[in-house]
């Protein structure tokens, strides 16, 4: 629930027009930019590098007195908040697909549209992650599963920093 809080911030901010003052003053666009690419980058080195999980059967074994839901809230929000993915993808749909023009009805829609997505998309992670099975694959190939995603957030990154305006 965090998550799509986080992710209702952004929208937000795009129906109230925030997205189109951004992107009104390019160094602010490239500010984004930049910060962004260089998340990507900081994230991808992260994984590539990453050691192997020490003790992986006791990291992912959590009774359910363990997990609290407070805690669990904040971490998503804030990680949703200020997740520089999130926050370029918001700025780019609404401040080239979107217009001032577009009615408040269709804003509303993806307003609930897309946190709700986000909220979904999390509770069937999460859900897998409740499968024995898929669990302990996730386990098996963690690392390998690490390393693919770091070379994609590095590449991503480079790409997203050295690309032309």
């Amino acid at each position: 629930m965090g998550v799509g809080l986080g992710m209702l911030v952004h929208t937000l901010m795009g129906c109230l027009g925030l997205s189109v003052l951004v992107s009104n003053f390019s160094w602010m666009v490239l500010l984004i930019k930049y910060l962004g690419a260089g998340y990507l980058i900081f994230l991808g080195i992260q994984a590539i590098f990453l050691k192997k999980m020490v003790n992986k059967e006791k990291k992912f074994e959590h009774s359910e007195d363990s997990i609290r839901i407070e805690p669990a809230f904040r971490v998503g929000f804030v990680t949703a908040a200020f997740n520089p993915k999130a926050i370029i993808y918001i700025l780019a749909l609404f401040s080239t697909v979107i217009s001032p023009d577009t009615p408040i009805a269709i804003k509303l829609i993806i307003v609930i549209l897309l946190p709700t997505i986000s909220f979904f998309w999390h509770l069937l992670v999460a859900n897998l992650f409740s499968f024995v099975k898929f669990k302990k694959s996730y386990q098996d190939n963690y690392r390998k599963v690490e390393l693919i995603f770091g070379v994609l957030m590095l590449v991503l990154g480079l790409k997203i920093a050295i690309g032309r305006d």
